[in-house]
């Protein structure tokens, strides 16, 4: 094999334990504490599983050897390949699915594929397939939305569904404001509704011309932007600009009786020449920044005159995200995810995936703010249901990746599904993913993503 050249010799003295997950396989083998023997039963416990996983990583200590296998486990052939080599007798298939530990004595050899670098939990609290995510300011808050009537609340970091917003359609896009007290609420319907997030209750709503494809309050919580799309066949994109203030008031005023459509009047308004599904402020609204159904990215100033322009993506420009500090701006599309200089749009690194990244998401200790400096992101995607239909390689994977060095570390599998949205904790140590399949996935790192070399 060539996988334990450089691997320390281990020392074998009394019994050998095979884990799979919480179960348990006690091999009686007769033990010699020889290395020389010891190698030879590790090479031929990586030729079984040599057969059977994609990816092998073998921890030892703060060290890693990174092992590339072909996947297909069968447990009647490790059975019968264990009892041929004496000892296995009237064992137990074993079951590999996510993580083998072999203990020798105090020591610990970690293979595991792919990486379960977290404790994850799963909130089924939608029918439909969720497609927002968003953490309130305190970060003890995370609101999401569905293609339903519904936006729910979860406690943070305990994950208990607190509550749920009824809404007059199905959402498509929302915000929260810094103080916590307003969820705005957005829907293709062209309704914009407004709730108190302390017990639920419904400000009022408004109904518009357009579609709302989405929208965001500015920091500091003095204007929200939307973006809107007309119901013609030119399909026009227009960005409305509301003082959330009068906005807000307005909805008071109407004591919950339905305001006239397009009553409200708007502070600013400037179209688009192109098709384009997000708009985002940049940093103290000093500007915008759009991604087009084309794979633009475009830098726009507050009255939406063109600035910069570049080709980002090939197809859609499908997500726009930035760092905690706004100094790097982070797009998603057919080809992989892009990193960018705000300033310049000028391509700082580009990480390709061979499937569509729906969203990508940069950590919030890349700004260094704390002793744990992680220069990593997260992205996910996979190809459309329709177009995966009766094929496994959906590419339903969230992959965690080093920006510094433009490479994936690792992927962490488990949805069924394309993923939507992708959140990472507020405090970096743990991420949050939504999924077409209409569950939301809480993942917490473990020890080894901040003890182990391979994710510094």
């Amino acid at each position: 094999m060539g996988g334990t050249t450089g691997v320390e010799p281990i020392c074998i003295k009394e019994e050998l334990l095979v884990l799979t997950g919480a179960s348990a396989l006690k091999l009686a083998f007769p033990i010699k504490s020889q290395n020389k023997s010891n190698l030879q039963w590790l090479q031929y416990l990586l030729t079984l599983i040599q057969k059977h996983l994609e990816e092998l990583l073998l921890l030892t200590g703060a060290s890693a050897l990174k092992l590339a296998f072909p996947i297909k486990f069968q447990n009647k052939i490790i059975q019968k390949q264990l009892q041929n080599n004496g000892g296995a007798t009237g064992v137990e298939p074993i079951g590999i699915k996510e993580e083998l530990l072999v203990l020798t004595g105090a020591s610990a050899l970690k293979l595991a594929f792919p990486i379960k670098s977290q404790n994850k939990i799963n909130l089924q609290g939608h029918e439909k397939p969720v497609n927002f995510l968003k953490f309130n300011q305190d970060g003890d808050l995370l609101f999401s939305g569905a293609a339903e009537k519904r936006v729910n609340v979860w406690r943070n970091h305990t994950f208990e569904r607190i509550g749920s917003y009824k809404t007059q359609s199905a959402v498509k896009a929302l915000d929260v404001t810094d103080d916590s007290q307003y969820l705005i609420t957005g829907s293709l319907e062209g309704t914009l509704q407004v709730f108190l997030v302390d017990g639920g209750q419904s400000i009022g709503f408004y109904k518009t011309k357009y579609k709302c494809k989405y929208l965001e309050l500015s920091q500091g919580n003095e204007f929200l932007v939307v973006l809107f799309e007309s119901y013609d066949s030119q399909a026009t994109n227009l960005v409305g600009i509301f003082k959330f203030k009068d906005f807000l008031q307005a909805l008071k005023n109407a004591n919950q009786k339905k305001i006239p459509d397009d009553s409200i009047p708007m502070y600013k308004t400037f179209n688009l020449n192109y098709t384009t599904n997000k708009i985002r402020y940049g940093y103290l609204n000093k500007c915008f920044y759009v991604g087009t159904t084309n794979g633009k990215l475009i830098k726009l100033d507050l009255e939406g005159q063109v600035i910069l322009e570049i080709d980002a993506h090939q197809g859609e420009t499908l997500s726009i995200s930035y760092s905690k500090d706004y100094s790097l701006i982070a797009t998603s599309g057919n080809d992989g995810a892009k990193f960018w200089d705000p300033s310049t749009l000028k391509c700082i690194r580009f990480i390709k995936q061979q499937v569509q990244m729906n969203t990508v998401a940069i950590s919030p200790l890349i700004t260094g703010e704390t002793e744990d400096v992680k220069y990593h992101c997260i992205m996910g995607g996979g190809l459309p249901a329709r177009e995966s239909a009766g094929s496994k390689a959906g590419g339903y994977v969230i992959h965690l990746c080093n920006i510094m060095y433009g490479e994936d570390l690792g992927t962490i599998s488990g949805s069924f599904g394309p993923i939507n949205h992708l959140v990472f904790q507020p405090d970096g140590r743990g991420f949050i993913s939504a999924g077409e399949e209409g569950i939301i996935r809480c993942y917490r790192f473990d020890g080894s993503y901040w003890e182990s070399e391979t994710f510094q």
